[in-house]
């Protein structure tokens, strides 16, 4: 079943790091699927200094995952695919996907970002029977790059609005929409949740410092 996602995606990304223990357990979550592993930015042995000096009071472990986006949303623009999946390799795809038709297809015409997955507070269909519109005026903020949808337009404007990594990966996302009130989705009920595992971002951080 979990084929579908090939049918409504024209590319589809895991973003994990070299050789991460992870890897074989997305292949396994993903058999059937085309996809393609992105390797990221390593957090423990990036050289934070000039990122610093442009301001950014990201933590080691939190650049590491912000460039990473940042890189991924770079191809997704040269590479000019319409519609895009990011998958973290710790997202597991457990919602009502022979459903996701559905949750397409209540999706306007110019939607940018689609949230599959996120955390953060409950939320309430406010758009259709699926999705709730994140919008300037929806004073909440959803957390979670582990299972988005993205359009090259809307990657766009996030490189634009990150070029100093001020912000990090998933505050990005809430940001952009601050300022830009650009068109936003959330599946509910969502589709793509996380391990309960500690994170790759707690763990440098952990043992590399801030």
């Amino acid at each position: 079943m979990i084929k579908i996602l090939n049918e409504y995606f024209d590319k589809i990304y895991v973003i994990t790091m070299k050789d991460s223990f992870r890897i074989p357990r997305m292949m396994e979550r993903l058999k059937g699927v085309d996809y393609e592993f992105f390797i990221g930015c390593d957090g423990a042995t990036l050289d934070k200094t000039p990122y610093i000096e442009m301001g950014s009071k990201q933590t080691r472990g939190q650049l590491g995952c912000t460039l990473s986006h940042h890189q991924l949303y770079k191809k997704i623009v040269s590479e000019g695919h319409e519609k895009v999946l990011i998958l973290e390799d710790d997202c597991d795809i457990s919602g009502p996907i022979d459903k996701l038709g559905e949750y397409i297809s209540q999706l306007p015409e110019d939607w940018g970002l689609f949230y599959l997955g996120w955390d953060g507070p409950n939320l309430l269909p406010n758009y259709s029977d699926n999705l709730c519109e994140v919008s300037r005026s929806f004073q909440k903020s959803l957390e979670g790059t582990h299972c988005i949808a993205i359009r090259p337009w809307f990657a766009k404007r996030l490189i634009e609005l990150n070029k100093s990594a001020h912000y990090t990966a998933d505050g990005l996302l809430t940001e952009v929409v601050k300022q830009y009130n650009l068109k936003t989705y959330a599946a509910i009920p969502k589709f793509g949740v996380q391990d309960g595992i500690e994170s790759i971002t707690v763990n440098i951080d952990k043992e590399y410092g801030f």
